[in-house]
């Protein structure tokens, strides 16, 4: 009995790894980071203001998208599923993303105001300021792609293929700078909305005013940064694809995967219910690999 249940582990053995197949890929991503339920969220800080009747905007959709560019690097471990074209590939990547924001405040601009109290300052920014914001997200993603090869005459075999995975935030970190024609203020140190610490990145000359008076980002208003501005690291991913093989070595994809879950977190003594809003991130992809 000993020499059967042997047997037949080597022959699995053998049918496994001669199906599988390991590789190593590279790509583009685009992050595209969606907040919506706006209407909501204004709903519910108008309706903590008292004004619900005059401002409910339940009904009217508001949402805004902040897209990312990167790319990825990764290795994964295809696996053969019976003698069909049907294959199991879990792998892992890791990715980055960047985008930078700019913002010039023209002598129109009568209104805008810095958190420094320097009127001077502040006159000059709001005739000549500019403002630039720049945001990098790097994640660790664990796919595990379930596709399907079909069989072709030729050196090129297509498949189309569901794209689950697992999505783990190791940093979104937002650094920026104010100027206004002079040496400009630049964070002390990336705000990471992982773990958000505002007055360690914002410069110290913006958080006390010039007659040495309370700083203007008091602890109330930096705590409440930091807890609300707080995402969820953790996302579920889910989407698909369609790629091919050349030569049974070079592999080419483009794909789609969603994000399902909402990375804001829930705080249930909140005066404002967060998950009014929902921020989520689906990307698209398109790698290339190469297969040993």
């Amino acid at each position: 009995m000993k020499k059967v249940i042997v047997s037949i582990a080597l022959i699995a053995a053998a049918a496994t790894s001669a199906s599988a197949q390991f590789s190593i890929t590279a790509g583009y991503i685009n992050n595209g980071n969606t907040v919506s339920g706006l209407n909501k969220g204004v709903s519910e800080i108008m309706k903590m203001k008292g004004s619900e009747s005059r401002y409910d905007i339940n009904n009217i959709p508001l949402t805004a998208t902040l897209s990312q560019n990167g790319g990825y690097i990764g290795v994964s471990y295809g696996i053969g599923l019976g003698d069909g074209g049907f294959k199991f590939t879990p792998g892992i990547q890791f990715q980055m993303a960047n985008v930078t924001a700019k913002v010039a405040i023209t002598k129109n601009a009568q209104n805008f105001q810095t958190v420094k109290s320097n009127a001077a300052y502040t006159n000059e920014v709001a005739k000549n300021g500019k403002i630039k914001a720049s945001i990098n997200s790097y994640d660790v993603v664990v796919p595990l792609k379930f596709s399907y090869e079909f069989e072709t005459a030729g050196a090129v075999k297509p498949y189309i293929f569901v794209d689950p995975s697992i999505r783990c935030g190791v940093a979104f970190n937002v650094t920026g700078e104010v100027s206004s024609g002079e040496e400009p203020y630049k964070t002390r140190k990336a705000f990471n909305l992982y773990n958000p610490d505002i007055k360690s990145a914002v410069p110290e000359v913006l958080l006390v005013s010039k007659d040495g008076e309370d700083p203007e980002l008091d602890d109330d208003t930096a705590n409440m940064i930091d807890r609300y501005a707080k995402l969820n690291r953790f996302d579920v991913m889910l989407g698909g694809g369609f790629g091919m093989i050349i030569s049974d070595h070079i592999g080419i994809e483009f794909g789609y995967n969603f994000g399902l879950l909402n990375k804001l977190p829930r705080h249930d003594d909140a005066e404002i219910d967060i998950t009014k809003f929902k921020f989520r991130t689906n990307t698209f992809f398109a790698g290339i690999s190469y297969i040993f």
